[in-house]
């Protein structure tokens, strides 16, 4: 069996191979790997090290949707895809801004 833990702080993400699940459940199986894949589905992910994060994406040649960009809410995002269509928000925070700066912000766009 394939599996990749992906730990920070409390938060634990188990992913697997849709060719390789983990349970007998022949319904549910034949859904998960007909797809659709990652439909209208968005996972965020809260990193230490969003360039080494970019960077093992790259190297997996999975599709960037979103370069590395600065965010007005103080976080430094970049979105992918991953092998199973699913996207990818992984951001880190840069600074620190308050919930009445994003407020202030936010009225004025």
């Amino acid at each position: 069996m394939t599996l990749a833990v992906l730990n920070f702080g409390a938060s634990t993400l188990l992913l697997g191979r849709l060719d390789e699940l983990h349970y007998e459940h022949e319904v549910r199986a034949r859904k998960i790997r007909n797809g659709p894949h990652g439909l209208g589905i968005t996972l965020t992910l809260l990193v230490p090290d969003l360039h080494k994060v970019y960077t093992a994406v790259q190297k997996a040649g999975l599709e960037i949707l979103l370069e590395p960009i600065d965010e007005f809410y103080g976080d430094r995002v970049f979105m992918f895809l991953d092998a199973d269509g699913y996207e990818w928000k992984t951001s880190q925070t840069i600074k620190q801004v308050s919930l009445e700066e994003v407020t202030e912000i936010v009225a004025h766009s």
